[in-house]
């Protein structure tokens, strides 16, 4: 698959599909993307994370 912007810029994809690697695929466009705004000057977008906390893990007992 691949996404053609204005301009000729292309982005890379790649044609194997590994269910592990989504997330993966989906960063790599969404970098390619914020480069192509970079560079000609629309945009500039900084990534954030998600905070996440974990609050309680229950594990069953082994023995059981």
């Amino acid at each position: 698959m691949a996404l053609n912007f204005p301009n000729g810029f292309k982005v890379r994809t790649n044609k194997n599909i590994n269910k592990a690697n989504l997330g993966m695929d989906l960063e790599t466009m969404i970098n390619d993307s914020n480069e192509f705004y970079l560079a000609i000057d629309k945009a500039i977008i900084h990534k954030k994370p998600t905070p996440i906390q974990i609050v309680k893990v229950d594990y069953p007992a082994r023995n059981n």
